[in-house]
Parts: C-alpha cells; sequence; structure tokens
C-alpha cells in the first residue's frame, strides 16, 4: 500500500477513510435486551451483586453506579438532569471529567464521583480531593468497589477528613439499597440506564453479554 501512495495510485485521505471505516466497524456490538415486567428489589439487588463480582476490567461498577444515579435523579428531582460516565480506562492525563461519574442539573456540574473496582489508597483519596477542589465541588462522593489496601485505610479517611471540600465515602452496597425506594417501574429504568452506559462507554462485549444475560434470568 505504502508502494501504491508513493506512486500516487492511492490518494492518503482515502487510506485514512478506510482505515477509520475499518476500525470503526471492530467496535463492540450494541447490547440489546427486552426489560423485564416486573423487578422485585430483591432480585434485582441479588443479580447487580453477582454481575459486579467480576469487574470486567473496571467496565462494570461505573455503568451501575451511574445507572443508579441516573434512576434517583430522574424520579427524585425537578430539573434537567443528566449522568455522564467516563470509561473506566481512560486516563485522568488525558480527561477533562470531574470524575468517572458526572451529575449535572440544567447543563452545570453538580456532583462528581470516583468509582473505585480496586482497593483504595490515600494517594488515591488525595487525587479526588483535589478534583473536587478543582472543579469547585463542595463534596465529592468516592465509591469504596473492594475498601482499602491494607494498612491505608486510617491515613486515607484522615486525608478526607482534613480535605477542604467534604469526600463521603460510599459503597456499591450502600448504593444497590437506594434502589429499594422506587417502584418495578423505576428499577426497570435502571436496568435500561445501565445497558445504554455500556454502550455509550464501549464497554467490551462480554460485559455487555453478561448483563444482558442477567437482566433475561430476571424475566
Amino acid at each position: 500500500m505504502q508502494e501504491q501512495v508513493e506512486k500516487r495510485e492511492l490518494d492518503p485521505t482515502d487510506i485514512l477513510r478506510q482505515t477509520l471505516q475499518a476500525v470503526s466497524e471492530l467496535e463492540s456490538k450494541t447490547v440489546e435486551f427486552e426489560s423485564p415486567s416486573a423487578a422485585p428489589y430483591d432480585v434485582i439487588a441479588l443479580n447487580i451483586r453477582e454481575y459486579l463480582r467480576d469487574s470486567g476490567n473496571g467496565e462494570r461498577l461505573p455503568a451501575v453506579v451511574a445507572g443508579i444515579m441516573q434512576t434517583y435523579y430522574e424520579h427524585a428531582g425537578e430539573g434537567d438532569w443528566r449522568v455522564d460516565c467516563e470509561h473506566a480506562n481512560v486516563s485522568d492525563e488525558f480527561s477533562k471529567a470531574a470524575g468517572d461519574v458526572e451529575i449535572f442539573c440544567d447543563g452545570e456540574l453538580h456532583k462528581a464521583m470516583e468509582i473505585k473496582d480496586k482497593p483504595a489508597t490515600q494517594s488515591s483519596v488525595q487525587h479526588s480531593i483535589e478534583k473536587g477542589r478543582r472543579n469547585k465541588l463542595g463534596e465529592y462522593l468516592y465509591v469504596l468497589g473492594s475498601g482499602f489496601k491494607p494498612g491505608e485505610e486510617g491515613d486515607a479517611r484522615q486525608e478526607a477528613e482534613d480535605a477542604p471540600i467534604e469526600l463521603i465515602f460510599i459503597t456499591p452496597d450502600e448504593l444497590i439499597s437506594t434502589l429499594k425506594l422506587v417502584d418495578d417501574v423505576e428499577r426497570v429504568f435502571f436496568l435500561e440506564a445501565v445497558g445504554e452506559f455500556l454502550n455509550d462507554m464501549r464497554a467490551n462485549q462480554s460485559n455487555k453479554n453478561a448483563f444482558t444475560e442477567m437482566v433475561e434470568s430476571i424475566k
């Protein structure tokens, strides 16, 4: 192909277009599933916890947390609420997001969350505090997917206590329990939201398939 370009038999622009087309065809397929007609809390909670037993390369927990937050704000607050979920493997160096999950109200950043599926450390807590401060947030949520790294909890909690903003630690179980406060219709909305976030994140197909199978099992 390079030889053809040098001989001007192929236009470099056409090559770029063909390459981009080939890459786009390699992207994960969109997950599609039929929502259950009923979604009892106990069944949903059990299945979501089982789904989260596998981190899915860090993709599953952010999608579930984003789905919970979307459900909460969609049904509990006035205004135009939007939840954004950053891909789990995007480095902070290349991201302008205030957190792994961001909540906006009427276009303004309202809250941000750090989602840690690995054990939390003092340095990761420091980093979250700095992101919250930089984005002028009064509080910042830190989701403890796997607790604290051994020997780090005391220093991490002290870091949060001394912070210029309020850093709130919360567990996946505590977030899941908020689904008790909504009814079946809203829990179905939650399942749909998680599926959409997995798509928006371009999550690995295996994580989408596992979620689809989980939803199918609830029917």
